[in-house]
């Protein structure tokens, strides 16, 4: 900052933000494991919340429980190894809770904003952006993957039901 800045604007604390254009690619390229974390965690919830709705005829859906049961224990043990490999850089974290929203959400419009502005000057700033595209996307197809994964487990299972129903009436 003090070979950019004068002095006078030093001493003002909002005297302006510097980012690491790697960190910002490096937070970036975390977003599809972030994403994956999320998508477990919604299947996890989407298997939860469908074996309580199973769990009112226990007896009579005792193995899919059991089977929910052992999806569920997989999928989570799926958390602690996705989350060996993340590794967000510390310069963009939120200084007490790293689940602030918020915060992501202001530096993260700083940030953008300042790169488009320097977008029609700067190759990085479009390629970072392009990148960041790409990566927001890639995280959002994960999530819905995750749960779309869910729903068509819980569609597969009730065809099942059904077509076994349809079996038992005849």
């Amino acid at each position: 900052k003090s070979t950019i800045l004068p002095v006078t604007e030093l001493a003002n604390e909002n005297a302006g933000s510097f980012y690491s254009l790697s960190d910002v690619k490096s937070f970036l390229s975390q977003l599809p494991l972030l994403a994956a974390l999320l998508s477990f965690s919604l299947f996890v919830l989407i298997l939860w919340v469908y074996s309580f709705v199973l769990s009112r005829k226990a007896k009579e859906n005792r193995a899919k429980l059991i089977f929910h049961g052992v999806l569920g224990v997989l999928a989570l043990l799926a958390v602690p190894l996705i989350l060996l490999h993340i590794a967000l850089p510390s310069s963009l974290l939120p200084q007490y809770r790293i689940t602030d929203a918020a915060y992501y959400m202001r530096e993260f419009g700083e940030i953008f904003s300042a790169l488009n502005a320097l977008a029609k000057s700067s190759r990085e700033s479009t390629e970072l952006l392009q990148y960041a595209g790409r990566m927001q996307a890639m995280t959002l197809v994960i999530v819905g993957f995750g749960i779309f994964l869910g729903v068509i487990f819980i569609l597969i299972e009730r065809l099942i039901r059904s077509r076994s129903v349809k079996k038992e009436k005849q």
